[in-house]
């Protein structure tokens, strides 16, 4: 199972916010039932700009277990001292169904069955070569175009754990089909796709499909209804 929160920090603590970046990683990895854990930032333009967005940060956990994931949401300080200092906290549940690739060497989450009738959420990371990190950038904009333009998706952002070259995108989806409409009937995206296998921008890849089985909080932007 896999928890990942979008933290909406207040303008006051945004300082604070980005100290953890350097000071917390370690803590949540060593939290009780913590399989594989990142905390991570975001850039401008809905995370997807050069530029830091220093108001918003991810945390996603991967979990061996339902009572240690209950127990952290109840009573965890980490957790509690990040929703003190949000204006939104949307957080996600979710299981993975299809997954490939590597995230720092590891293959945290796992192949099995979607979930009918729920929505997808979609993760891709990647590791971007350093020679090649500044004709990736260059291309950006259209990757962003594409997902930015995605009637049908609920939500997208950019995240990573590095600037520049640590990147992932996080993006809720309706369904399964509207995903592959995205994935196969993107002009922008299929484009995007062709450019990073001509260039070779990464060393190392991620692609995830999760089923959403429990999403609640607050999104500016977004209605979220808790299930």
């Amino acid at each position: 199972m896999t928890t990942v929160f979008l933290f909406y920090i207040k303008k006051k603590y945004r300082f604070w916010a980005f100290s953890r970046m350097a000071l917390w990683p370690g803590r949540f990895a060593a939290v009780e039932g913590v399989s594989f854990s990142k905390l991570m930032g975001s850039g401008a333009d809905e995370g997807f700009g050069f530029l830091p967005n220093f108001n918003i940060y991810a945390l996603l956990l991967q979990w061996d277990n339902d009572a240690d994931k209950t127990q952290f949401l109840k009573s965890n300080a980490l957790l509690q001292a990040y929703r003190d200092r949000s204006d939104h906290v949307l957080q996600l549940t979710a299981q993975s169904f299809k997954a490939h690739g590597s995230w720092g060497g590891l293959s945290p989450f796992q192949q099995g069955e979607a979930m009918p009738n729920v929505p997808i959420m979609v993760l891709t990371r990647a590791s971007i070569t350093w020679s090649k990190a500044l004709k990736f950038w260059k291309h950006v904009p259209l990757t962003a175009k594409a997902i930015q333009g995605a009637g049908e998706k609920i939500l997208s952002i950019g995240v990573g754990e590095l600037p520049w070259v640590e990147q992932a995108t996080i993006s809720i989806w309706p369904s399964e089909d509207a995903v592959k409409r995205f994935a196969y009937g993107q002009k922008d995206h299929l484009e995007a796709i062709r450019k990073t296998k001509e260039l070779g921008w990464y060393k190392e890849e991620l692609f995830a499909r999760f089923s959403v089985i429990g999403m609640e909080g607050s999104w500016p932007g977004l209605e979220v209804v808790s299930y």
